[in-house]
């Protein structure tokens, strides 16, 4: 998908670990997201994951 000039790529993940208030390691539901230069996913700029804190 185009983004005010870059190329994003989302994808669904059920496997993301995050550390709960008591420190304790949890599974969540989430989103890879991928930021590349351009269509061709050669180049890539960034990649973070978000969460789904809710879900946990």
């Amino acid at each position: 998908m185009k983004y005010k000039g870059f190329y994003v790529k989302i994808t669904h993940d059920t496997d993301l670990h995050r550390e709960d208030k008591d420190g304790n390691d949890v599974c969540c539901n989430g989103f890879t997201i991928e930021v590349f230069a351009d269509e061709s996913e050669r180049f890539q700029i960034d990649v973070f994951l978000l969460r789904l804190i809710l879900s946990c």
